[in-house]
């Protein structure tokens, strides 16, 4: 028959042979994982050697200059949008007098967005509410007596007649992007919204 004294010392040996195994099983797997990110790593360059690719890892993609122009049109609304409002956030539509909260009003262009050198023009954009922006087809009649109140009759025939096609370099998306930015970012904070 064991004694207590015995019986509570092989007690503590077996939980600290658990513990033990424990540690190593950990420390096995440990290994087994940098092990693992090697053998895929000498995979890939094994493979590639074959194909005659390059042994180098793959760089980063380059955002396209497509979502460079969606990120400045949203960024840009949301200017358009920001610096209309008031100290609310309540913004009035310029065709119909509605007000409409920043964030459920559109930045409406008076010359299309296709014409790259009126798309980011701040005298181009103002804020329209979306039944005069997209069901009315800009509301044109009401927008072009707004641009005309606001900008005088020869800037608007000047701005409508301009035919000249102009493309924005990528990195003058980009510049203007962080200036935007900015920019909202200041609104936000003047106005507390």
């Amino acid at each position: 028959m064991l004694s207590i004294e015995t019986y509570k010392e092989q007690k503590e040996t077996k939980k600290l042979q658990k513990i033990t195994l424990k540690k190593e099983k950990m420390m096995s797997d440990n290994k087994k994982k940098s092990q693992l990110s090697s053998w895929a790593e000498m995979l890939r360059v094994k493979k590639a050697t074959k194909k005659g690719k390059s042994t180098k890892p793959k760089k980063k993609k380059q955002i396209t200059r497509w979502k460079l122009v969606k990120m400045l049109d949203s960024i840009f609304s949301r200017y358009i949008r920001l610096s209309y409002a008031d100290n609310n956030g309540m913004v009035k539509c310029v065709t119909s007098g509605d007000m409409y909260h920043w964030k459920n009003i559109q930045n409406g262009h008076f010359i299309t967005r296709w014409n790259y050198k009126y798309r980011w023009d701040e005298k181009n954009c103002y804020p329209q509410c979306y039944v005069d922006n997209c069901i009315k087809n800009w509301n044109y009649k009401e927008y072009t007596l707004f641009m005309i109140r606001t900008h005088w009759q020869i800037v608007v025939e000047n701005m409508i007649t301009d035919k000249e096609l102009v493309k924005i370099s990528t990195p003058r998306i980009k510049e203007q992007i962080e200036h935007y930015e900015k920019c909202v970012k200041e609104i936000l904070d003047t106005k507390w919204l």
